[in-house]
This record gives C-alpha cells, sequence and structure tokens, in this order.
C-alpha cells in the first residue's frame, strides 16, 4: 500500500497534466491541479475532485501563492 501524498499538477486543466491529475487521484493522493484557464481546471477539479488554484507559472509571485495554498 502506498504513502497518500498532496501532489501539486502545473497544466492540470488539459492533456497529460489533467490525465496525471486523475491517475494521482485514482491512486488516492491529494491533488491540486492549477493553470491559467479556470475553466478546464473547474471541469476537472469536478470529475477527480482535485483542488482547482488558477495560476500562471511564468509568474514567480503567483507561484509562491500557488505553493503556499497547497502546503
Amino acid at each position: 500500500m502506498s504513502e497518500q501524498r498532496v501532489v501539486l499538477v502545473t497544466g492540470g486543466g488539459t492533456g497529460i497534466g489533467a490525465a496525471t491529475a486523475r491517475l494521482l487521484r485514482a491512486a488516492g493522493h491529494q491533488v491540486v491541479i492549477s493553470g491559467r484557464r479556470p475553466e478546464p481546471l473547474r471541469r476537472v477539479a469536478e470529475e477527480t475532485g482535485a483542488l482547482a488554484h488558477p495560476s500562471d507559472a511564468a509568474d514567480p509571485e503567483a507561484v509562491c501563492e500557488l505553493v503556499e495554498t497547497t502546503v
């Protein structure tokens, strides 16, 4: 049995990020998804139970806020 973890996935609203969030949630981990567009994040969050936090990973201040929220 694996240990439950809190995982932050950037780009979690679409593509590989969304697929990664789905797999991590299915494995029982707590997942925070982030991306610039709120609507795709909302859809994945509703589907998986992940916490959505819109953020731009290119903005250092936004990244700090994202990490603080996740922790």
